[in-house]
């Protein structure tokens, strides 16, 4: 597996130096996953198990979707790729109160991390898609329909243009829980409905 070069420290990011910086570091041009993650669920710790049991998973989907543990961070990664299955991206998920943010993506420059659903699994309606806040979500919504996670980012033009182009309906399908989710979602709905059929 490729994986990032150098001595341990360097092989992941300082979460700790970008937390006392208080800012995301630019954009790198390409991005791998982190050096040694662990896709042998058995042998993931039972905490980091039960996120993605607790959010209905299977055994098969955490395998077939990627999702890693690595053990230097102690985080959950989930990979993102592209159409063409090259990675984009990734988030890790924090899943021990460390005291850093719960959440740290990484993707590569000039990509929206977009985190998509199995386009192999057969749907009724291929031209809909919906979209949903996290990749649990997506991977659920994704056994019945297509759908793609915004993993907690704001959707690029070239992320709004991808799905206008290619689903004719976009169903946005947020946790409109609290002020800020329901204000995301209005944005969303006004920057897709410029150029699609929303719902």
């Amino acid at each position: 597996m490729k994986g990032f070069t150098g001595n341990k420290r360097s092989a992941v990011p300082n979460l700790y130096r970008l937390k006392r910086r208080g800012k995301p570091p630019a954009a790198p041009l390409k991005v791998t996953i982190p050096y040694r993650t662990e896709t042998d669920i058995s042998k993931w710790p039972p905490e980091a198990r039960a996120w993605l049991y607790k959010g209905g998973l299977t055994d098969k989907e955490i395998a077939e979707y990627g999702y890693r543990y690595h053990p230097f961070t102690r985080r959950v990664i989930v990979p993102c790729y592209d159409e063409a299955h090259a990675l984009i991206g990734y988030q890790s998920r924090r899943i021990f109160d460390d005291g850093l943010p719960k959440y740290y993506t990484k993707t590569k420059k000039g990509y929206t991390l977009l985190f998509m659903s199995n386009k192999d699994i057969p749907v009724k309606h291929c031209d809909t898609i919906v979209l949903v806040e996290d990749s649990l979500s997506c991977v659920r919504v994704g056994r019945t329909h297509r759908a793609a996670a915004l993993m907690g980012c704001n959707l690029s033009d070239q992320s709004i243009l991808y799905l206008t182009n290619n689903y004719k309906n976009v169903i946005i399908f947020l946790d409109n829980d609290n002020y800020d989710v329901k204000k995301k979602q209005e944005d969303l709905r006004k920057s897709l409905e410029s150029v699609s059929y929303t719902h």
